[in-house]
């Protein structure tokens, strides 16, 4: 949870989550499954259409971001992504700002 905290606050903190609306913080920590620990959030409505962001350490202590529009089909129950983007070797200093970038939602006043 540390790693993943960390995460949090260079993207703003507490600022981060209000002035966005994100909500819904999953966590989940290096495994044999997980490659890398990350962090995932709902997002609202911006204008790249994507409804979550999830944040990866990659281990050259760089970033993945993940914009991605998930919905579930009401009759599979199977998950749909739709308007993936991602950007790879991000760092601490980048965050914010491709966030501003990709969903037009301000991170501090």
């Amino acid at each position: 949870m540390f790693i993943q905290q960390i995460i949090l606050n260079q993207l703003g903190g507490r600022r981060f989550v209000l002035m966005t609306g994100s909500k819904n913080f999953l966590t989940a920590d290096k495994t044999d499954t997980n490659e890398f620990p990350w962090l995932r959030m709902d997002l609202t409505r911006n204008i790249s259409g994507s409804n979550k962001l999830k944040v990866s350490l990659l281990s050259d202590d760089t970033y993945r971001m993940e914009f991605y529009n998930q919905k579930i089909d009401k009759k599979t129950f199977n998950t749909i992504i739709t308007k993936k983007q991602t950007f790879d070797g991000v760092y601490c200093d980048q965050l914010k700002e491709i966030f501003e970038t990709v969903t037009g939602l301000y991170t501090t006043l």
